[in-house]
């Protein structure tokens, strides 16, 4: 009787370890877009470098382009889409953000509960920080993928008034490289 218990428990344990195992999926993609990959693998290159542009926050290399229209894995959530890719097409930085009413629903309501997806879906664990600029506060949580490459989703509140809902992720790569911008004056 007693080994019967002990076959029992050894199952269950199995089974809910396999059951926790299962449970998560790999955090690797957002908005169907994968980092590092080629972007003509999810874009028109033709359309793209039509509409690209200098990233603001670089020294020279990286372009970002609009792919609100393009872009095919859609988020509720999110009402604009951007991209940033090298010289070379490849992906560093896969952005959505949509404009809201109030700081307090955006820190309090909605990134709570994309939090909450992401927990569910990925198993990611999300620390908080906030920060001050000149013409911004930011409210942010972020993660990390098993790259260490960051997942950010925060709330933008501008001195003038405006607030957004953001979700960022970048490569440690582009990271890097607009640390370079922002050090280069001094």
């Amino acid at each position: 009787m007693k080994r019967i218990f002990k076959v029992l428990n050894i199952i269950i344990f199995i089974i809910f370890g396999l059951v926790s195992l299962s449970k998560a999926e790999n955090f690797e993609q957002l908005f169907g877009l994968k980092l590092s990959d080629n972007i003509e693998q999810h874009f028109n290159l033709a359309v793209v470098n039509q509409e690209k542009y200098k990233n603001p926050e670089t020294i020279e290399n990286y372009f970002d382009v609009d792919v609100t229209n393009l872009i095919k894995n859609k988020s509720p959530q999110i009402d604009y889409y951007t991209i940033t890719f090298d010289n070379n097409n490849i992906l560093h930085s896969i952005y959505g953000e949509k404009q809201l009413d109030t700081v307090e629903n955006c820190t309090e309501r909605v990134v709570p509960s994309i939090i909450d997806i992401f927990d569910r879906k990925y198993s990611l664990s999300f620390e908080y920080y906030e920060s001050s600029y000149t013409e911004f506060n930011i409210y942010s949580y972020y993660s990390y993928d098993e790259n260490g490459n960051p997942l950010r989703i925060q709330c933008n509140e501008g001195t003038d008034g405006l607030i957004f809902l953001q979700i960022v992720y970048q490569t440690n790569i582009l990271l890097d490289e607009v640390d370079k911008f922002y050090d280069s004056g001094f």
